[in-house]
């Protein structure tokens, strides 16, 4: 029932972005507009959100025996991943684009994919740079932070 609400709740959410991006214009592929990415993020959570609320409401089985799905155990995970959302927004300003967006990967990659440490922490800093190069490539001002890393 969670899922089906939560899904929902972002259908509802994607929609009202959508909307609101035209506002700001999409503009043109050669020329995009300062809507053109918010639109396409709202037509991802659309879709995602859809095929989920579609998967559950077409009687996707639940298993049995979860373990602690009354208790508080079953948010842990998510609220670590929000709680380091938050951290990371208030932080990169300060910190700069590397320094906390590092951490904020091996975190996730940690909560959702718990493998060994030391290749969570390879693929962090390999996400971490790639994203850190693609971003320099397209001529996007990160914040460097009081360490000023940047190329």
């Amino acid at each position: 029932m969670a899922e089906r609400i939560s899904s929902l709740v972002l259908i509802v959410v994607s929609v009202y972005v959508f909307w609101g991006s035209l506002k700001y214009g999409v503009g043109t592929p050669v020329n995009p507009g300062s809507g053109l990415m918010p639109m396409l993020a709202s037509l991802l959570v659309f879709g995602l959100s859809s095929l989920l609320l579609f998967k559950e409401v077409i009687g996707a089985k639940k298993k049995s025996g979860q373990g602690d799905t009354a208790g508080l155990g079953r948010y842990t995970k998510p609220a670590s991943l929000v709680a380091g959302i938050v951290a990371y927004s208030l932080l990169i300003e300060l910190l700069g684009f590397i320094t906390v967006t590092f951490p904020l990967m091996f975190l996730m990659f940690s909560i959702t994919e718990p493998r060994k440490w030391r290749r969570n922490l390879l693929v962090s800093a390999v996400v971490t740079l790639a994203s850190f190069a693609i971003f320099r490539f397209l001529r996007v001002d990160l914040p460097s932070g009081i360490f000023h890393i940047g190329w």
